[in-house]
């Protein structure tokens, strides 16, 4: 504004130079009737410069009112601007690491493809032979876990029967006295019960 000051300066050192020579003494009357017309002139054009000055003072004020306005509109939208950049490399760097997992996750699946295709591909080589081995044992070790009892619980079963049937002669031991052969009779019975209760499948087993 040191320009503005400036200006009022000039012009008020005008006016009053327009004032002076138009207080002096004019002995010519022509020349009185130009200084006359002069000062009419500088006055209207002192006029003139101070509404052009104060249009010009109203348009600074307004400008600079704009510019105050603009500049704090500027700080908002700064800040927003420096927020969605915060929010974008934030979500950078998510992405980079969700791009990671699904990196690594991609790597355990091919890991776990290749792996079952060289499985499949051991086994194919291994052939029938392999699985047929693989069924005799597991139907070795079935009937080892179950046919022992069965067997020692049918030749009970069939002893007994073939010697109260008269198939078989019962020993001194076994004609001791009627207590022994109430419990012989018990053992007996028991066998049958349990026996009975044997699935069908057991007992094919057994026999074949």
């Amino acid at each position: 504004m040191s320009w503005l000051r400036n200006l009022q300066g000039q012009l008020s050192e005008f006016a009053n130079e327009v004032l002076s020579e138009a207080t002096d003494e004019v002995a010519d009357p022509e020349s009185e009737l130009q200084v006359s017309l002069c000062c009419s002139l500088r006055v209207f054009v002192l006029q003139r410069s101070s509404i052009i000055l104060q249009i010009i003072v109203v348009i600074i004020k307004v400008a600079n009112k704009k510019r105050s306005e603009a500049e704090r509109l500027l700080v908002i939208e700064q800040s927003k601007v420096s927020r969605l950049e915060e929010k974008v490399l934030e979500q950078e760097h998510l992405l980079s690491a969700l791009q990671g997992e699904i990196d690594l996750i991609t790597e355990r699946h091919r890991t776990m493809v290749l792996t079952r295709d060289e499985e499949i591909k051991k086994l194919q080589v291994r052939g029938p032979s392999f699985c047929h081995a693989k069924n005799t044992r597991d139907g070795l070790e079935y009937l080892g876990i179950i046919s022992i009892p069965i067997l020692r619980i049918l030749l009970s079963s069939v002893l007994v029967i073939m010697t109260h049937s008269g198939v078989l002669r019962p020993t001194r031991g076994m004609t001791g006295n009627k207590k022994r052969d109430t419990v012989a009779k018990t053992k007996v019975d028991t066998t049958s019960l349990q026996v009975r209760d044997l699935p069908k499948s057991s007992i094919s087993l057994i026999i074949r």
